[in-house]
């Protein structure tokens, strides 16, 4: 459900929770359903591997 407001609240359809931006709502829906994705995302960005291993695309993580 959670998915489902955040996709509608990043399309406009919905408005975000009270005191919050709708790219705040979003980003803690990510945050929730993949704890680490930012700092993920972060040493895929400068392409090197932070401990040595990959993914199954041969990137580092």
């Amino acid at each position: 459900m959670r998915v489902a407001s955040a996709n509608l609240v990043h399309d406009g359809v919905l408005a975000a929770p009270e005191g919050r931006s709708a790219a705040e709502y979003v980003t803690d829906i990510q945050r929730l359903l993949a704890p680490d994705y930012d700092s993920r995302a972060a040493r895929r960005l400068v392409d090197e591997p932070a401990d040595g291993r990959e993914d199954s695309l041969g990137r580092p993580y």
